[in-house]
């Protein structure tokens, strides 16, 4: 900022007639471009201050951008330990209960004055917007194998962008078409007439692979390694997962075959580079062992 325009005040954003006053006393351009971050700030409000909060920037701040990054899906397992995290630190999440899903936020935006909306959960974020060379760059950084408790985590957070103003509406977030299957909430009288100003849409981010490349076949191995997970598929087949060894960590599928000569060990290969596998590709994979043995 500017020599004498950087300007820190500590105010009670809940009422809206003292922060306009102090805003004002500040110097603020009402009319400027303005961007407002809440970087899992609002949330920790209860649901009817921070319901005011998004009000009031509305009202006031006729060119504006939000920009907000808070948790979601408070009601199955994740979400629920999430919880009691912060609960025992005494941060209740105040807003996941009226507003659990990307909809719920997309509309409660909308609802108090807000022009234009979209969100993604972290996942559509970083692998539909964040270029590959990034994500090749930063996964280079350190080895790191946690990938299903990282995409149930990034599933449990989103980011969202609320414009106010046809200046403000091409910075929205594009929208991927994988999960939430609501389109960007855009008025049709306030669409720009130049169609390069919006973003074109992510791709999807949702997993889909087809039955050539699932193909598996047994592959005879040598099997040895500490902390192994087994599950029984059949009387005579148990699923390996997981467990290391001399080797380093266990990356590959395996599994354990009763036959007539006793045990035997085996890995099962795709037929394609899958990449990282997500938790429902575990369960496809685990279903195809089933039919190859």
């Amino acid at each position: 900022a500017a020599l004498g325009r950087y300007r820190l005040l500590g105010l009670d954003v809940r009422e809206e007639s003292p922060v306009k006053e102090a805003l004002s006393a500040a110097g603020l351009d009402w009319a400027a471009p303005t961007l407002i971050l809440s970087e899992v700030v609002l949330t920790y409000m209860e649901t009817q201050w921070s319901d005011a909060v998004i009000g009031w920037a509305a009202r006031l701040l006729l060119q504006s951008l939000f920009v907000m990054y808070e948790q979601i899906h408070p009601h199955d397992p994740f979400g629920r330990v999430m919880q009691d995290h912060f609960l025992k630190l005494n941060s209740t999440l105040h807003a996941l209960q009226q507003y659990p899903e990307l909809s719920a936020q997309r509309r409660r935006f909308l609802d108090k004055g807000w022009e234009c909306c979209a969100c993604l959960d972290m996942n559509d974020f970083y692998l539909g917007l964040v270029p590959q060379e990034e994500r090749d760059r930063v996964e280079s950084l350190e080895p790191f194998d946690e990938h299903e408790e990282w995409h149930q985590k990034c599933s449990h957070y989103f980011i969202l962008t609320a414009s106010r103003g046809a200046l403000m509406e091409q910075a929205l977030l594009p929208q991927a078409s994988g999960r939430d299957p609501a389109p960007p909430s855009v008025p049709s009288s306030r669409k720009p007439s130049h169609p390069l100003v919006f973003l074109s849409a992510a791709p999807s981010v949702a997993p889909s692979w087809s039955p050539a490349a699932l193909s598996v076949r047994p592959v005879p191995v040598r099997l040895e390694g500490l902390g192994l997970a087994s599950t029984r598929i059949r009387p005579q087949v148990v699923l390996l997962t997981g467990g290391s060894g001399r080797g380093g960590r266990g990356a590959e599928t395996r599994c354990l075959l009763r036959g007539q000569g006793g045990w035997s060990s085996t890995r099962v290969e795709a037929s394609a580079d899958l990449g990282q596998l997500l938790p429902s590709f575990t369960l496809r994979l685990v279903w195809l062992i089933s039919e190859v043995c």
